[in-house]
C-alpha cells in the first residue's frame, strides 16, 4: 500500500515569514524582495518537530509552495539548513500560472496529482485562511498554523 501524505506550504507555515511581508504591503507589491528575502526566515520550530515526527511515522511529506521554481535552490538549501525531513518538494508556478492565485494554483496543482493521490492525504498544513478553505472545501483535513 502507498503511504499517507501529509502536505506542507512553507511561506509562514514551516518558516515565519512576517519579517518580509513589508515588500508585499501597499499597491505596489515587491515580489522580488520578499521572495529575496525568504533565506534569512526563520524556521518555526513546532511546524518543524510535527512534520518531523510525521516524516519518521512513515507518512510521505510533500512540500508544496508557490515560490517560483527559480528560487528551488534556495528553497531546497533552506529547507535542508532548518533541517526539515521531507520527500518532496513542488514548485508549480510557472508561466501563465504566475497571474493565479495560491489557493487556485495549490488546487490545480492537486487535480494534477489524481484521485488516487489525494485520496491519501490526511493533511494539510497551511497558514493562509484561503488556502485552508480551499483544502477544507474539498475535503481534506487541514491544521492551520498561523
Amino acid at each position: 500500500m502507498d503511504s499517507h501524505v501529509v502536505v506542507c506550504d512553507i511561506d509562514g507555515t514551516l518558516s515565519d515569514s512576517d519579517h518580509r511581508r513589508i515588500y508585499l504591503s501597499g499597491e505596489k507589491r515587491n515580489w522580488g524582495m520578499y521572495l529575496a528575502m525568504a533565506s534569512l526566515d526563520e524556521v518555526k520550530p513546532f511546524t518543524r518537530s510535527v512534520v518531523g515526527f510525521l516524516f519518521e511515522s512513515g507518512y510521505a511529506v510533500h512540500i508544496l509552495t508557490a515560490r517560483h521554481r527559480d528560487s528551488r535552490s534556495d528553497t531546497e538549501h533552506w529547507l535542508k539548513r532548518n533541517d526539515v525531513l521531507y520527500h518532496e518538494l513542488h514548485m508549480p508556478r510557472h508561466g501563465e500560472s504566475n497571474f493565479l492565485k495560491d489557493d487556485v494554483l495549490k488546487s490545480q496543482w492537486l487535480d494534477e496529482q489524481g484521485k488516487d493521490f489525494e485520496s491519501r492525504i490526511v493533511c494539510c498544513l497551511e497558514d493562509r485562511e484561503d488556502i485552508v478553505k480551499m483544502w477544507r472545501d474539498r475535503g481534506l483535513i487541514c491544521w492551520q498554523v498561523a
